[in-house]
C-alpha cells in the first residue's frame, strides 16, 4: 500500500521518518511545532524531501487543504499541538510512548523510570479529539533495567520505533480496521517545577534516581542566587564536612555541590541559566 502522508512530529521518534522514506511512501509536509524544541535531526533527515515545513498549530482548514493533494495518512510521534482530522481522512494515527491505556499524556519517561517501567513501550493509536485516547492500532513493549535512565529509554524508544512501525506497515490496513476500544486509562500529569528542583538536603540515592529520572530534560538547581538547568549530574556518598548546598569546588569546567550524604558534581557543559 502506497501512503501519502503529513508527519508531525520532533526528535524523539525521527527514526519513523526513515521507516516511511525507506519503503517508498511520500512524506509530503513537516509539522514540528517550534522549531527550537527537538527538532535538530528531524529536520536533517527531511532538508533533501524540499516540503514545506510548518511551526504554526494546525487548523483543520489546513488540514482539509492537504487532502485535496491526495494524503491518506496524518502520522504523529511526539508532537506537541492537537491535530485536527477530517472526516475524510483515511488514516491518522499518533505514536505514544506509553503502553497504553496507562500513561496517557505529553511527558511519560520520567514516570516510566520512577513508578511504572511495566508501563515502558509504543502505542501506535487512532487519533481523536481526546489526547491518546484513541483505538489501540498496535502496542510494543520495552523493557526498563535496574539501571535505566530517562537518557538511556529515550534512545531505546528512538531504535524500537523504526522496527515496531515496520512490522505495522506490512499490514496496515488491516492492523488499523482491527483496532482495539481503549479501557479506561490514567493521564499522567507533567512533571511540576517542584519535582524537578534539587534539595541539597536529600541524600545521595534520591538525587541520584531524580538525575535518572530527569536526565537531558533538566533538573533545576539553585547556587549563588541564581537557578540552573542541569542536564547531567553525578553523585557519591561521601561527607564533605559541610553543609548542604555548599559550593565545593569549582574549575573552569567542572563544580561540586554538598548534599546530606555526599556531594553532586556537575560539568558546567551540563548547566544553562533559567530564564
Amino acid at each position: 500500500m502506497q501512503l501519502k502522508l503529513i508527519y508531525f512530529g520532533t526528535d524523539l521518534l525521527s527514526s519513523c521518518v526513515d521507516v516511511f522514506l525507506d519503503q517508498g511512501h511520500s512524506i509530503e509536509a513537516l509539522y514540528v511545532g517550534a522549531e527550537e524544541v527537538c527538532t535538530q535531526q528531524i529536520l536533517e533527515k527531511v532538508k533533501k524531501l524540499s516540503i514545506p515545513i510548518f511551526t504554526e498549530r494546525p487548523t483543520l482548514a489546513a488540514m482539509e487543504r492537504h487532502l485535496e493533494t491526495g494524503v491518506n495518512l496524518f502520522f504523529s510521534a511526539e508532537y506537541q499541538f492537537k491535530i485536527p482530522v477530517p472526516d475524510t481522512l483515511r488514516y491518522a494515527v499518533n505514536l505514544h510512548t506509553s503502553l497504553l491505556p496507562v500513561g496517557r499524556g505529553a511527558s511519560t519517561l520520567p514516570y516510566l523510570i520512577e513508578r511504572y517501567p511495566e508501563a515502558a513501550g509504543l502505542t501506535l493509536h487512532k487519533l481523536t479529539e481526546n489526547f491518546d485516547e484513541g483505538d489501540i492500532v498496535s502496542k510494543h513493549k520495552i523493557h526498563v533495567q535496574s539501571d535505566e535512565s530517562l537518557n538511556t529509554l529515550s534512545v531505546k524508544m528512538h531504535l524500537e520505533a523504526p522496527k515496531f512501525l515496520e512490522k505495522v506497515l506490512e499490514n496496515f490496513d488491516q492492523y488499523y480496521r482491527q483496532a482495539s476500544i481503549q479501557k479506561d486509562g490514567e493521564y499522567w500529569q507533567i512533571p511540576s517545577v517542584d519535582r524537578r528542583i534539587i534539595d541539597w538536603y536529600l541524600p545521595v540515592e534520591r538525587l541520584r534516581k531524580q538525575f535518572k529520572s530527569f536526565g537531558h530534560f533538566g533538573s533545576i538547581m539553585r547556587l549563588d542566587d541564581q537557578y540552573w538547568w542541569v542536564t547531567y549530574a553525578e553523585a557519591i556518598k561521601a561527607p564533605s564536612g559541610r553543609p548542604p548546598g555548599d559550593l565545593l569546588f569549582q574549575s573552569n569546567d567542572l563544580l561540586a555541590v554538598s548534599c546530606l550524604d555526599g556531594f553532586v558534581c556537575i560539568p558546567k557543559t551540563g548547566i544553562k541559566p533559567v530564564c
